[in-house]
């Protein structure tokens, strides 16, 4: 068997080995025969490392400070926001320390304490140990065949020649190949964790806004290492039919294996998360919730020193509950959400306030979404694994692929998969209830204010007109003689604005009729949206808010019903054939009836709230002429 293509090489002299090593991989690349080399799964760390090192090259070119102030001027093009981005920048520029121990403590400090920076600490330690075991493998791995040697007899003395002798590297001869597949592979590897540890070193050396990024980074290469060498090594032990590809290395995979698990999955579970304050200027203190690692934030585990004080004491006091988040205050919800809920601010004002909500928390819903899936998934994963448990049973494990170990821990992980994606699906919808009942309060009550100084200063408007005209005659009904008052019964408002009065006892003067127009029919239409408006801002706090938290899981029925429905129906015909598609047949028939009802009580519902903000209106307006005449 002929020797490949890019482990040919032609004769070196002295100080050209490195532009033989260009060469070969040149002849890689284009060669059609070796192109299995560049898609060996191994090699894919290392591409994901080219992509980081292009984004994290773009990242430093953008905050050279010609280029930034050049960003800032196209985001901004006011001087303000320019100055407020230079102040947020002095922020992160502090006075040294006295000392070396003081600035080597406001180091760590900056880095999110010292848990933190003795995980990144640790998780440098493993690069570099992974870099270790890499370059032995690299020395150890089989060295290059002798074309020669590809056709001998078998049997022969040059037979036992033929075999690859590991870490034992003798002089290549004219003609012989400069590196092995294997060699390739292995020195891909120390590339990668050399990049890797030199990132790791940038996350406890390096200032902190960089550091958040370069760490970013880091896990996410950690973690697709993992994931590789797991679908290569690891998940060939769940099967009859597999085996792992890296078995031949021995202790060396194993060891590589453990490390990148506990580098790449572990520890980005149980470290801390930094605290970043969504104010730089003003920081406020850290809620748990922001600095709980990810495995505590999904089991809660943040909150158990609260429970576990107030299990001590009768009444927990309100100073011992955590601080209230940063971005969960009022201020930065209105900072953030009026320019698109606010009417009067947002660039559509024809556009719906559901559709600004919607917008607002887009981010939010996508990974509602996510969580959906996960638990219409799981849903249908027990009966899937039970399925084939029970078949495996049956046939005594006769051609099964799976080993039996799978589907037993697959009916334990795949409820609590689905409980933990459910449970996270709720918090974000109990957090987005919570946010929006404060913004569309905090909106109400900014524009009743609004509306009644329109009222009181309107420019000659008729609302305003008739709005003074009403106040006037209501206090003239009150405090003035009863001759007063049939004189101010004889008292109309003109079409101008103007009162006109009449002699008692005749007929009062009354501009005549004009034809009805699209200004007098417009004018018409306002008047009846000004109607009942204190009972409408009423209702709008107190029923139609509850109406609009009640529609949070509209996820359900837009996205997780339909979900589990194809899931389901799929999963039917795997087991029952067509027979599962008359069932999907009466579900579709029998759509229309739900939504026919629904559109019923709607239209009673909408009707409903109209007789509710009138009977609202007129309560209030009863009480504040109680209030007048007492």
């Amino acid at each position: 068997m002929a020797n490949p293509l890019f482990l040919q090489q032609a004769p070196l002299g002295e100080g050209n080995v490195f532009l033989a090593v260009l060469d070969q991989s040149a002849q890689i690349a284009g060669s059609k025969t070796e192109r299995w080399l560049l898609r060996d799964t191994a090699l894919i760390p290392i591409y994901a490392s080219a992509i980081s090192f292009i984004l994290l090259v773009a990242y430093l070119i953008t905050r050279i400070p010609p280029i930034r102030r050049f960003i800032a001027r196209l985001r901004a093009s006011s001087s303000e926001e320019s100055v407020s981005i230079s102040r947020r920048d002095a922020l992160y520029t502090t006075i040294p320390p006295p000392t070396i121990r003081d600035e080597l403590q406001e180091h760590i400090a900056s880095h999110g304490g010292l848990v933190i920076y003795l995980c990144n600490t640790l998780r440098l330690a493993i690069c570099l140990a992974l870099l270790g075991v890499s370059i032995y493998a690299a020395i150890v791995a089989p060295s290059p065949q002798p074309p020669s040697l590809n056709m001998v007899a078998p049997g022969s003395d040059a037979e036992a020649q033929r075999k690859p002798k590991r870490g034992k590297h003798r002089k290549r001869n004219e003609g012989e190949a400069w590196f092995s597949h294997q060699e390739w592979v292995e020195i891909t590897q120390c590339a990668f964790y050399a990049y890797t540890s030199m990132l790791a070193l940038l996350t406890i050396a390096a200032q902190r806004r960089l550091t958040r990024v370069v760490s970013g980074h880091l896990t996410t290469l950690l973690f697709v290492a993992w994931s590789i060498f797991a679908y290569r090594d690891l998940y060939p032990l769940a099967t009859y039919t597999r085996h792992p590809v890296d078995a031949a290395d021995g202790w060396v995979t194993w060891v590589r294996v453990g490390l990148l698990t506990l580098v790449g999955l572990v520890l980005p579970l149980v470290v801390p998360r930094r605290f970043v304050p969504v104010n730089p200027k003003d920081p406020l203190p850290p809620n748990p919730e922001q600095t709980a690692s990810i495995l505590s934030f999904i089991a809660w585990s943040f909150l158990d020193p609260v429970v576990l004080e107030a299990s001590r004491v009768s009444h927990l006091p309100y100073d011992s509950l955590p601080v209230l988040a940063d971005y969960d205050h009022a201020g930065h919800l209105m900072t953030k959400g009026a320019p698109t809920l606010d009417p009067s601010l947002k660039p559509r004002r024809d556009r719906h306030f559901v559709w600004g909500l919607l917008w607002l928390y887009r981010w939010q819903y996508a990974a509602g979404v996510l969580f959906m899936t996960v638990k219409a998934v799981f849903a249908l994963v027990s009966p899937i694994v039970l399925n084939n448990l029970l078949y495996y049973l049956e046939t005594g494990g006769e051609g099964a692929v799976y080993k039996p170990w799978v589907w037993i821990a697959g009916l334990f992980l795949a409820p609590v998969l689905g409980t933990v994606g459910f449970q996270l699906y709720l918090f974000i919808t109990n957090r987005l209830l919570v946010r929006t009942e404060a913004l569309v309060t905090q909106l109400v009550f900014e524009h009743s204010l609004k509306i009644r100084m329109k009222s009181e200063t309107g420019n000659g408007s008729a609302s305003a007109s008739r709005a003074a005209t009403a106040v006037a005659s209501e206090a003239a009904s009150v405090h003035a003689p009863e001759h007063q008052e049939e004189e101010s019964e004889d008292t109309l408002v003109a079409p101008g604005g103007q009162p006109s009065s009449s002699p008692k006892g005749k007929a009062p003067c009354v501009a005549p009729s004009e034809p009805c127009s699209p200004a007098a029919s417009k004018r018409d239409e306002d008047s009846q949206k000004d109607k009942n408006v204190v009972g409408k801002i009423t209702n709008l706090i107190s029923t139609d808010l509850g109406n609009i938290f009640e529609a949070r899981d509209f996820l359900f029925a837009m996205w997780y019903a339909p979900l589990q429905i194809a899931l389901s129906v799929w999963f039917l015909y795997m087991i029952l054939g067509w027979a599962a598609f008359v069932g999907l047949a009466v579900m579709v028939a029998t759509i229309p009836i739900p939504g026919y009802v629904a559109t019923f009580l709607n239209t009673l519902q909408v009707e409903q709230m109209k007789v509710t903000d009138a009977r609202v209106q007129v309560v209030t307006d009863t009480l504040s002429v109680i209030r007048m005449i007492k």
